[in-house]
């Protein structure tokens, strides 16, 4: 059964939530252009600053025994598809895939426990979208290989299935609160011991080896190998 609201209704009404309560918080949305470059729909922050990437996606409602997926997750279930492209480095997917690569923990996709038009009222009403919805970390899918239509499917046992692999989600009901509880108890790291550790890492030493000539070599090395967007 095809969801009754749309991306846009949906992804609206889970950062109207996100501001009810982070107020303070910073949020970036790309433009449709934009997007098409970084693959997410918004980049939230954490209370200490660690970025979040949401990527938005409406579902359909499966409950039907002949399914192609129910071999690997029992109905009733969800399903939404990725988006297949010429190139695959610019399927979104990929790009999100790239970017928990860099980010890990921090790319999700969102998506809701429910597809009617009346469910989605109620929990809009009671500002309770949020609570009703799937987050999945990029880091438990798989990359995509060809130029097909994938399909990602999740249930409310907490499995989730893409490529034909099930993956078991242990994390439970995850909402932007235990998100962002998970980074702000991560230990911070002083930028000297980063710096260090990719300056051994990179080989990149030289005669000058003062803290400041280790920052810029590691900065001008990430620069020009493409890693600059780590620092947007």
């Amino acid at each position: 059964m095809k969801p009754q609201f749309s991306e846009m209704e949906y992804g609206t009404a889970i950062l109207l939530e996100f501001y009810d309560t982070h107020k303070r918080q910073r949020l970036f949305m790309p433009t449709q252009n934009e997007e098409a470059k970084v693959g997410y729909d918004a980049k939230v922050f954490s209370s200490k600053g660690h970025p979040i990437f949401y990527q938005f996606k409406v579902s359909e409602y499966i409950n039907n025994i002949n399914a192609r997926e129910i071999k690997y997750i029992d109905t009733p279930y969800f399903r939404f598809h990725t988006y297949a492209v010429s190139d695959v480095d610019l399927n979104q997917h990929n790009i999100l895939y790239k970017l928990n690569s860099n980010f890990s923990h921090s790319v999700f996709y969102v998506a809701p426990m429910f597809y009617k038009k009346e469910e989605f009222d109620f929990y809009f009403k009671n500002r309770s979208v949020s609570s009703h919805s799937k987050y999945i970390r990029l880091i438990k899918l798989n990359r995509i290989i060809d130029n097909e239509i994938h399909s990602i499917c999740y249930d409310s046992q907490g499995n989730v299935v893409m490529h034909s692999e099930v993956v078991v989600d242990d994390e439970g009901a995850l909402s932007f609160d235990n998100i962002n509880k998970y980074f702000d108890d991560i230990k911070p790291v002083e930028l000297n011991v980063v710096i260090d550790k990719l300056y051994n890492l990179f080989e990149l030493s030289d005669s000058n080896s003062n803290q400041l000539s280790r920052y810029k070599k590691v900065i001008n090395f990430l620069y020009n190998n493409g890693i600059h967007f780590l620092w947007k």
